[in-house]
């Protein structure tokens, strides 16, 4: 009896050892396929901190992380349209409204029409066509900023418009690893 408890006990230990070692593989591995993509995106830091901080690049393969940055991308220009609003609401300068209005059309731009189309091109394996659909969203941040320079005024946007266009540059450069 304690020689069948023990034996037991034995095979319980090397089980959990060599699940130790499979998961402890499986997460090298995993860091190794994000510093892989992130080496060929531009802003190689923030790509690796982003897809890190995500629970689901552990499992992601390449199309996955794709996925993941671009819901990042989605999710923030949401929240620049929420800011964007709210600037608007407070702005007594016509040219500085002028000119969130201009960012309140693009980012509605970029979160209703060219990132949902590049979700779908992604999913349908439509690189190419997704890839432009991210510029397109991308060019919507790019477009918010430069507004703010053709009337001689600082962007309250700069960092955010940033940001943006930062995470759609990485979500470009994963898609290119996909098309190849």
């Amino acid at each position: 009896m304690k020689r069948r408890v023990f034996v037991q006990w034995v095979r319980l230990v090397i089980l959990v050892l060599f699940m130790n070692r499979s998961f402890a593989r499986l997460s090298v591995e995993d860091a190794s396929l994000i510093e892989q993509v992130c080496q060929k995106t531009p802003y190689h830091d923030l790509c690796v901190s982003s897809l890190k901080s995500n629970p689901k690049s552990s499992s992601a393969d390449v199309k996955g992380l794709a996925r993941i940055i671009l819901e990042l991308f989605l999710d923030a220009a949401k929240d620049n349209l929420v800011q964007v609003k709210k600037l608007l609401n407070r702005a007594t300068d016509p040219a500085i409204k002028q000119c969130l209005d201009v960012c309140s059309n693009e980012y509605d731009s970029a979160i209703n029409v060219w990132t949902p189309l590049a979700l779908k091109y992604l999913e349908s394996n439509s690189i190419p066509d997704a890839i432009t659909e991210v510029s397109n969203a991308s060019g919507d941040a790019e477009t918010c900023e430069e507004s703010f320079g053709e009337v001689s005024r600082p962007s309250p946007l700069t960092a955010e418009n940033n940001y943006v266009l930062h995470l759609g540059k990485i979500t470009e450069g994963i898609m290119v690893i996909l098309k190849k």
